[in-house]
């Protein structure tokens, strides 16, 4: 099973570079990537994870939201009533998590395992133990940007948008909170844009 798991993530993260590449052993590749995937699934299945693993108490998700920058601003009681909304889920290696280009409706907060972000076979970034990722979609309704797909069995703590807007309507220290966070992003990334255009005018 681990020898299976780590061709697995060797295979996610690999890339050719070249067209020519792709075109002749890409399809060889993709073969070989669901077939190990199925196996991994196959030997996981015959060893089933503890039924415990998705057991969170509360002090763990408190500490789990007090990680993510947007909540940076939300009164400990409020996070304490936020955690309780908070559903684990569990995802097996090679499973995707939600695809580039699908409605995004909830945050994601990584408690055990590692994902790949992708969009198509080009990487862009790897997210482990206590990152987060889709947390803009609590604020809108976008598509989503890129793939999120799991390199090892993965264990997450899932925040629907629709408990988010209901928990900002009866708590407004949430929307408070998650304004001032936004606001300073947004100034940092003026400023950035200023100090870029300046630079750029020098050059």
């Amino acid at each position: 099973e681990q020898w299976y798991a780590q061709q697995v993530n060797f295979l996610q993260a690999h890339q050719y570079f070249t067209q020519a590449a792709r075109e002749v052993r890409g399809e060889g590749k993709r073969a070989n990537l669901q077939a190990m995937i199925a196996r991994l699934e196959q030997l996981r299945s015959s060893s089933p994870t503890a039924p415990d693993v998705l057991q969170v108490n509360q002090s763990e998700r408190v500490a789990v939201l007090r990680a993510v920058s947007i909540f940076a601003e939300t009164p400990e009681s409020t996070l304490a009533k936020l955690a309780d909304l908070l559903q684990p889920l569990l995802y097996h290696a090679g499973e995707t998590v939600f695809s580039k280009g699908d409605q995004g409706d909830s945050m994601y907060i990584i408690r055990r395992g590692r994902v790949r972000v992708h969009d198509g076979e080009m990487t862009l970034n790897y997210l482990g133990v206590s990152d987060v990722f889709g947390e803009m979609a609590l604020l809108d309704v976008e598509p989503r940007l890129a793939s999120i797909t799991c390199l090892e069995e993965t264990h997450v703590l899932r925040l629907a948008q629709d408990d988010f807007y209901e928990m900002m309507a009866n708590h407004p220290e949430v929307a408070r909170g998650v304004i001032r966070v936004l606001n300073r992003r947004l100034r940092a990334r003026v400023r950035d844009m200023a100090q870029d255009f300046e630079y750029m005018q020098q050059m």
